[in-house]
């Protein structure tokens, strides 16, 4: 286990969450509110009737939990991107990242669930904090409650993961140089996150709408028996084009500060950490 890979996921992880957390809360309340609005009405709705730091609601569990779950990440990922070589291919890069996703996944689901229940929940419970809001959603639904959404979590993280790895390792592994990703320059990683943060959601935001939705579910009397039903549910109330509602504000809006701080913080730890 490499103590670099390991602080680098966790400073990169935690950098992308503070500058990205207002977007994400809109984007939330998009995903799982019925009908359709506009970002910018969505966010004015929630500072008049929450106030300004309702756009920071949710912060903490994505907070703490991004260290943890990009450490995990970033180790799986190197390990594996030295096996196949920092000069490798496309496919060779979007494998690690791939197999960084899934490392995590296990992890990120009760994280995005208590980050989702934070975000759109209005019950009194639900402002308490993280600790008892997880100990209410085990008292009513059981432990197993914590991992609800784990499906689409893990095949979003796969995918997702997969195609921003694969894109961006790549583009900066050819354009260093020396022809290694690792041997890139700080403004080309920081320009590839922003550039490319959209392809981590290309292929995989619909499992993200679908996970909210199951996420943000009632406990006791949820509306959805599973995955395909919150599907068939979702296409059936809004059409095809509820599985999208959010995307231009979340690939754009949301990935590209994200990312290129997310890559930043790798690089920089990387590095600049004398270990």
């Amino acid at each position: 286990m490499n103590a670099r890979d390991l602080l680098s996921g966790a400073c990169g992880g935690g950098l992308a969450v503070l500058i990205s957390q207002p977007i994400d809360v809109v984007r939330v309340q998009l995903q799982t509110m019925p009908g359709s609005s506009s970002a910018v009405a969505t966010a004015r709705t929630l500072v008049q009737q929450r106030g300004i730091l309702s756009l920071w609601r949710g912060t903490t569990p994505p907070l703490l939990g991004a260290g943890l779950l990009m450490s995990v990440f970033r180790t799986t990922q190197q390990s594996t991107s030295r096996v196949f070589g920092e000069d490798g291919s496309f496919v060779k890069f979007a494998a690690a990242g791939a197999i960084g996703g899934l490392a995590q996944a296990p992890l990120a689901v009760p994280v995005e669930h208590l980050k989702v229940r934070l975000q759109v929940c209005q019950a009194q419970w639900c402002s308490c904090g993280i600790v008892p809001l997880a100990r209410h959603i085990v008292s009513v639904a059981g432990v197993g409650a914590l991992w609800r959404g784990w499906a689409p979590t893990v095949m979003r993280d796969v995918i997702g993961f997969g195609l921003f790895f694969g894109c961006t390792d790549y583009v900066l592994a050819r354009t260093s140089p020396t022809g290694r990703r690792g041997d890139a320059s700080f403004v080309a990683s920081f320009a590839a996150g922003c550039g490319l943060g959209w392809t981590f959601w290309v292929a995989s935001f619909p499992l993200d709408v679908i996970k909210a939705r199951l996420q943000g579910d009632s406990l006791l009397k949820p509306a959805y028996t599973g995955v395909l039903d919150c599907l068939r549910q979702t296409v059936r109330a809004g059409g095809v084009g509820t599985l999208f509602n959010g995307f231009a504000l979340t690939a754009i809006g949301f990935a590209t500060p994200k990312n290129g701080a997310k890559l930043l913080g790798f690089d920089l730890v990387s590095r600049c950490l004398p270990v």
